[in-house]
């Protein structure tokens, strides 16, 4: 099993005999921990390392108690559950039984920390030391509210895909209304970090973040900044244009996507058929002189829009774009807009549109005498607005010197 970075020095400070040890990496690697995994576990005890240095929490019998929680605090995951931290504590005691090195009072401190990690902020910070070093370990679980906005918004992600995930019955509302909950409790506390070093280094852009995301509507998802849309689509295109990799780009996709190209109605619904879809039928399914020229982008709270020249030459057949026709050799320029929605932090959707009639005259497949449709010219007067405008009205030149 390969580990993050950390988590070997963060079991090493813990003497537990290989069987424990091994199972306890099972269980914090297991399927759907997408955020309480061992990399956090590691993230926690690296601050601890860092922020702790030269303090009473550094000293070696404090960093041993302080790594038996961090390794098991969430040892037990069951979103929506009221017990885990009780039912990882009971798990604590079971294993450290074993540790000889561990004191009763010492086993019994653990179990109590790993227990008040359900409730943060409600724990009382007394002036003795064992209080003190509980406070600085809820701290220490509470410093991913301090991390930078694109890194706390990844993690609500990570946090609702975990909820969705391991969660019997997963509610979308449910797991809203909790996150608010306790959102708004640490927004509502004197101090979110009660440590002095950590309250430094991380409360102010927790507070920060905690306002951002009670703005946000309820039952919304985290969100993605803007360049955080732009990177993933632009992963996403390059996936199917450049590198036809198909795995590449349902990776960047959620398990649920939808592609639906209007004009033809062809894409797919669900992971299954939209990767059978981009398989079978739409990567490698365009000719090798496909172009995409930017004409704009516009990007909203969790969608985006791109307008764009999409130019072909058509060499093949393409089942996508023009299914049952075959290869006229023929050179197409039509308008593009896709809009995409993102959700999780992936591609959610994908529709796109394009004026087939303008396709199909083209390609010779339409005559336009008579209808209000043109060829490539559609696109050229997207590229270069000062092209002139109503070619096709008849009735324009009727209406010039008239009164404005």
């Amino acid at each position: 099993m390969n580990l993050p970075q950390g988590v070997a020095g963060l079991l090493a400070a813990l003497p537990l005999p290989v069987a424990a040890r091994n199972g306890l990496r099972r269980r914090l690697a297991a399927p759907g921990r997408y955020f309480h995994g061992l990399g956090h576990l590691a993230l926690l005890w690296q601050r601890h390392r860092r922020f702790g240095r030269g303090g009473p929490a550094s000293r070696p019998r404090a960093s041993r108690l302080i790594a038996a929680a961090i390794l098991f605090h969430d040892a037990i995951l069951r979103p929506g559950a009221t017990d885990n931290e009780a039912c990882s504590a009971t798990l604590w005691r079971q294993q450290a039984r074993r540790l000889r090195s561990f004191s009763a009072s010492e086993i019994a401190w653990v179990a109590a920390t790993i227990e008040a990690s359900a409730g943060h902020l409600s724990s009382p910070s007394g002036r003795d030391a064992a209080s003190r070093l509980r406070i600085w370990f809820l701290d220490l679980d509470l410093t991913p509210l301090g991390e930078p906005a694109p890194v706390f918004r990844r993690n609500g992600r990570a946090l609702q895909a975990e909820a969705r995930r391991l969660s019997a019955t997963p509610d979308a509302a449910s797991y809203d209304a909790a996150a608010r909950r306790f959102l708004s409790t640490a927004a509502a506390a004197p101090a979110i970090l009660r440590s002095p070093r950590l309250h430094t280094a991380f409360e102010r852009q927790a507070r920060a973040n905690i306002r951002t995301a009670l703005c946000r509507p309820r039952h919304g998802d985290p969100g993605m900044d803007q360049a955080e849309m732009v990177a993933l689509w632009e992963a996403h295109c390059r996936a199917e244009f450049e590198t036809h990799d198909v795995g590449a780009t349902m990776a960047t996709m959620v398990p649920d996507p939808s592609v639906n190209h209007v004009p033809t109605m062809t894409g797919g619904r669900g992971h299954d058929q939209l990767r059978r879809f981009y398989r079978y039928h739409f990567i490698g399914g365009s000719p090798p002189d496909t172009s995409l020229r930017p004409i704009s982008r516009t990007i909203g709270q969790d969608q985006l829009v791109d307008e764009m020249i999409f130019t072909f030459t058509h060499t093949q057949e393409m089942d996508w774009m023009l299914p049952g026709i075959p290869p006229t050799g023929r050179r197409v320029e039509i308008p593009l807009v896709t809009i995409i929605g993102f959700r999780d932090g992936k591609v959610a959707f994908e529709r796109i549109y394009w004026d087939q009639a303008s396709v199909l005259v083209q390609l010779g497949r339409l005559n336009p005498a008579g209808l209000p449709v043109a060829g490539a010219e559609t696109a050229h007067k997207v590229a270069d607005n000062s092209l002139p405008s109503n070619a096709l009205m008849a009735a324009w030149a009727g209406s010039a010197g008239k009164p404005l």
